[in-house]
């Protein structure tokens, strides 16, 4: 409500319906972050929602949903010995967004993805995510978390891989997100690279709303460990 405030006020002409209805700031625009469902009943070969390259697969064909070892009611994509990718691209006027609010105001696209290593095993993870023009094929700005590869540990923990997009300029209407994981030894089965709680959140804040000029630079990136499992996400 705050967000949607704040858009209010410093848009002459909002569309009053697309933010009352669609709802588009504050919340995730990532479908499907991590599988909510009761994946013991997924199909082998079914596709998951929202996701283009994302499947349930046996063996070292695709990403698997698992379960979070100590953690109810939580599910990640793991991938397995080949590169697992899968991506969405985000309609931003779709979601309900207007030209106005993302050529002249520019607010905040905030992404974050989850991501961690199986247990005495290694692995690689990337992300990329792109802002694309109306033809989809110009890019405005990308964010890249390149190959990281992450060593055998005994005790796995979780990294937030996050990045915030601030003044980037206007012509901004698709996102594109993808991620892909595998293992470094090539084990069969899904002892790859997890990923969960991918999000991306468009929002006001303190920076966007003092930017005097749009399109001058965008913020810096930074990848954080944690040692904690993700909080809950839903979408």
């Amino acid at each position: 409500m705050h967000a949607a405030l704040q858009a209010v006020a410093r848009c002459p002409r909002p569309q009053w319906s697309r933010l009352a209805v669609l709802r588009p700031l504050g919340r995730n625009l990532v479908q499907n972050p991590c599988w909510i469902e009761d994946f013991r009943h997924l199909s082998v070969q079914c596709k998951f929602p929202g996701w283009n390259g994302g499947w349930n697969a046996g063996w070292n064909a695709g990403w698997k949903v698992e379960e979070y070892l100590g953690a109810e009611d939580q599910t990640c994509f793991a991938s397995s010995s080949k590169w697992c990718q899968k991506e969405q691209v985000i309609d931003l006027l779709k979601e309900g967004f207007w030209l106005d609010l993302l050529d002249t105001y520019q607010p905040d696209i905030v992404v974050s993805d989850w991501w961690s290593g199986f247990q005495d095993y290694g692995c690689e993870y990337e992300l990329y995510v792109a802002l694309l023009a109306a033809n989809k094929k110009r890019t405005v700005g990308v964010f890249e978390a390149k190959r990281n590869p992450r060593l055998l540990s005994m005790v796995p923990s979780y990294q937030k891989v996050t990045h915030t997009f601030r003044q980037y300029g206007p012509g901004v209407r698709y996102i594109l997100f993808r991620h892909r994981g595998k293992d470094t030894q090539f084990w069969k089965g899904h002892y790859g690279a997890r990923v969960t709680n991918s999000s991306m959140v468009i929002q006001f804040s303190s920076e966007s709303a003092e930017s005097p000029e749009p399109g001058l630079s965008s913020a810096p990136t930074s990848q954080l460990p944690s040692p904690v499992l993700p909080p809950k996400s839903y979408f």
